[in-house]
């Protein structure tokens, strides 16, 4: 939005987990979902076969075919029987989802997120609890904030907010533990007291075209982020003619977060020369 509205205030900038400002909100929101259904989809092939034969007990079951229906299972019990934590409150399934963004996200995390949950079916709860307050509550509320400033489009037509949540729903079933709603309840945005606006003079979604002037920007992109999809960077790229970086795996924004030496490697080589990086796939 900065390079779009001040395109000659700034020599290089590097955008990683990259939002499609020219999606709808809906759509990016089923992109999301739909990315992390896929990545439980690879979560649970991992744990019925490589933690499993490591010699861990894969909470998730034996088969990758049943492993949506057992989780689903596990989120009913929780809230059936709350597993007691040491020093704190039991935990819930809402609990257990909040654990799951956390211990999802990346692969590096399968792990000690497969053992908390293997340790919860035994009525712990505490590494699931441990897992679930790394999700700032606070920082959640901030994100609600600014997401519904910028594409806000208030209604209270329920109606006409049916398909959309419909598809959301769908797009994610590995969480779908309780029965399907009857109908779906508007969300914060759908109240929201204007209409969401960030370019003076016009309504998301919009196609953005890097001025003539503007500095080339740099988007990377994780193969399987499910958070910012890869596909938001491919789009943004082309819509501003700029070079993209993909990195090949799971995980979300790793620029300088010493996960990968070739994305750091060009980005250093880019903020040092914006005009000399190209498209390029870091293994």
């Amino acid at each position: 939005m900065y390079a779009l509205r001040f395109p000659g205030n700034y020599r290089a900038a590097i955008l990683d987990g990259v939002v499609d400002i020219a999606e709808r909100p809906n759509d990016m929101r089923l992109g999301q979902e739909r990315g992390y259904q896929a990545t439980f989809t690879r979560l649970a092939a991992f744990c019925v076969g490589e933690y499993r034969q490591g010699g861990a007990e894969c909470p998730l079951g034996t088969d990758p075919a049943t492993a949506e229906a057992t989780f689903q299972q596990l989120l009913r019990d929780a809230d059936a029987r709350h597993g007691r934590v040491r020093g704190g409150s039991p935990v819930a399934a809402t609990d257990v989802l909040d654990a799951s963004y956390t211990g999802l996200l990346w692969p590096s995390a399968w792990k000690p997120y497969l053992a908390a949950l293997q340790a919860l079916r035994h009525g712990d709860g505490t590494a699931v609890r441990r897992l679930a307050d790394l999700q700032d509550s606070e920082g959640t509320n901030a994100i609600t904030a600014i997401t519904c400033t910028d594409p806000a489009d208030p209604t209270t037509d329920r109606a006409a907010r049916q398909h959309d949540a419909a598809a959301r729903y769908d797009g994610a079933t590995y969480d779908n533990y309780e029965p399907r709603p009857t109908e779906f309840p508007l969300e914060d945005c759908d109240l929201w007291p204007f209409d969401g606006k960030v370019i003076p003079g016009e309504l998301l979604p919009v196609v953005p075209v890097r001025a003539d002037s503007a500095a080339r920007l740099l988007f990377v992109g994780t193969r399987q982020d499910p958070t910012t999809p890869l596909g938001n960077a491919e789009r943004m790229a082309k819509y501003m003619t700029s070079p993209l970086l993909v990195r090949e795996g799971g995980g979300h924004v790793v620029v300088f977060g010493d996960e990968n030496d070739c994305i750091d490697a060009e980005a250093i080589r880019y903020l040092n020369d914006p005009d000399s990086v190209r498209d390029k796939t870091c293994a």
